[in-house]
Order: C-alpha cells, then structure tokens, then sequence
C-alpha cells in the first residue's frame, strides 16, 4: 500500500515515515498541503485509485 504523509514539523515527519516504511508502507511526504498537493495531482493525473484521508490534529 501507498501512502502520503503531510507534517510539517520535519523531525516527527521523518520519524513517521521511516516507521511506516518499517511497516512495509511505501511513503510519499510533504511538508504542507500546499507541497502535497502539487505532489498528488501530478503523480496520480490519469490514474484509477482509492482514496481514503485522516487528518489527525495532534498537538
């Protein structure tokens, strides 16, 4: 499965990343939704997929 991954503290980015990774995910990131945006659009133009979203508003 893939994943995309928006955080902006770059350190607890990273730190997800790798573990989801760990996990056997493949992780894309960003560092804002600005950024992933972009990221999304241009890698998912044309194609068939399933999307499923969390925000999760950690403090």
């Amino acid at each position: 499965m893939r994943l995309f991954l928006i955080e902006h503290d770059a350190a607890l980015r990273l730190t997800l990343a790798r573990q989801m990774e760990a996990d056997r995910y493949r992780v894309d990131h960003a560092k804002d939704g600005e950024e992933g945006g972009h990221r999304v659009a241009g890698a998912l133009r044309g194609m068939r997929f399933k999307v499923k979203v969390r925000i999760l508003n950690l403090p």
